[in-house]
């Protein structure tokens, strides 16, 4: 399974991160901040959010997940750092639900401690009042659907506002090499979806019959099925840049396919550690330590608000990492893509 991830803003603006596979139809956001780019199906596609911490220009966006999916008989799973619980609960019972009680629209949030992670439910009907569900010890990461690996680490931000960094992690995945296969006369077919399922699974005995021929699995396996491992994608933001920070954003990972990092200040070290943020070049100077292939910019301070200042924030960073690029922005599938209104051309 293969993740594309696609920023909704504008560097500047809040931090959400789109997150499509190529397995289905779902999706994910990598912090949740202002919503309103997204295509009204897409929003409704995403079942799982990730949420660095509770300052409002990350976490915004549950609202509008919840007005738009008010009827549905959905659930949407938030993870984020201690109280996530508590705020959610907060956000969700401020508003009136006195004709709701039908809805049985759920958000089950997973608080994650040092430790171990406190996972809640809070159902529409029951006025999103949180119901403790578990506590379970956790080792830095979760799976997640489709093979997925999500993993997490503290970064260092104000005191009443716990941060977390997080990496997401493909599964491996067997990819048949049609060439090597068919240079002796076989054919596609059915046979080759079980060729794949017994290469993943280990299944390996045995034979089958082609074109009037006994084909030992193994060998077809050996063959015919390479292993390409999965990729990763490191997503820190809101942070100051110390021996503290960057060793706990190591237990990440490394050799990330992208890195989607912070660059809150241009050049100003003083205002970077007083905010708890990153420098441009301490941006880059991470994507070379986490030995990273590609380096996205994002959630620079408002004061660079325009095309022109993002550039030099660009440049600064290439001349540290100079594999930095342009933002990715997000696209609505070609299927609605007219009515969606995207700003970007």
């Amino acid at each position: 399974m293969k993740l594309t991830l696609s920023q909704l803003n504008k560097p500047w603006e809040d931090n959400a991160i789109f997150v499509e596979n190529d397995h289905n139809n779902d999706a994910w956001l990598l912090d949740c901040g202002e919503l309103y780019r997204l295509h009204p199906r897409d929003l409704m596609r995403i079942s799982r959010v990730f949420v660095t911490h509770t300052h409002i220009d990350h976490f915004s966006g549950i609202d509008k997940w919840v007005r738009m999916n008010l009827r549905e008989d959905r659930t949407l799973h938030v993870y984020g750092p201690p109280n996530l619980t508590l705020q959610l609960g907060h956000k969700l019972q401020g508003y009136a639900w006195d004709f709701e009680e039908r809805f049985t629209l759920t958000v089950i949030s997973h608080e994650i401690h040092p430790e171990s992670v406190k996972i809640s439910r809070q159902i529409c009907s029951q006025g999103f009042v949180p119901e403790f569900i578990e506590e379970i010890p956790h080792n830095g990461f979760f799976e997640l659907p489709y093979g997925c690996r999500l993993r997490f680490a503290s970064a260092v931000h104000r005191e009443h506002a716990p941060c977390l960094a997080y990496a997401l992690e493909e599964p491996d995945a067997y990819r048949i090499n049609s060439a090597a296969l068919f240079q002796n006369g076989l054919k596609p077919g059915p046979w080759l979806n079980e060729l794949r399922e017994r290469a993943s699974s280990g299944q390996s005995e045995g034979e089958i019959t082609l074109e009037g021929q006994d084909y030992a699995w193994k060998d077809l396996i050996d063959q015919g099925v390479s292993l390409v491992p999965g990729q990763r994608y490191a997503f820190i933001t809101d942070s100051i840049f110390n021996k503290v920070s960057v060793k706990n954003f190591r237990s990440l990972g490394s050799e990330f396919a992208e890195l989607w990092c912070e660059a809150c200040f241009y050049d100003n070290l003083d205002k970077a550690r007083s905010h708890y943020h990153f420098t441009v070049k301490q941006s880059a100077r991470l994507a070379a330590e986490l030995q990273a292939q590609k380096l996205f910019l994002m959630h620079l301070s408002r004061r660079y608000g325009s095309d022109e200042a993002f550039q030099r924030h660009l440049e600064a960073a290439r001349a540290v990492f100079p594999n930095t690029c342009e933002p990715r922005y997000y696209k609505p599938s070609p299927a609605h893509a007219d009515s969606a209104g995207a700003p970007w051309g």
